[in-house]
């Protein structure tokens, strides 16, 4: 029998861990949902919810959900803070 092929890890090229750490202690939930295409990002807050449309590969997604902390980061995060 042949060996199990390994899986590539998603390169992730920019995290900011600032603005993740922000968007947890403000209630944020960013996280990748399955849909039929590809992957999309499920945002939360409270009882708001929404699916982002973009369709995203999954070598992809990741690096998508951290520049989605990014923006909600440098959308709110200088508004208010939560500390």
């Amino acid at each position: 029998m042949g060996r199990a092929l390994k899986k590539a890890s998603p390169k992730i090229k920019h995290m900011n861990y600032e603005a993740q750490l922000w968007c947890f202690k403000n209630g944020y939930r960013v996280f990748p949902i399955v849909g039929n295409k590809g992957y999309q990002i499920r945002i939360e807050r409270g009882g708001n919810k929404f699916v982002a449309t973009t369709i995203y590969k999954e070598a992809e997604i990741w690096q998508e959900i951290w520049n989605t902390y990014q923006t909600i980061y440098d959308k709110n995060g200088s508004k208010k803070t939560k500390e």
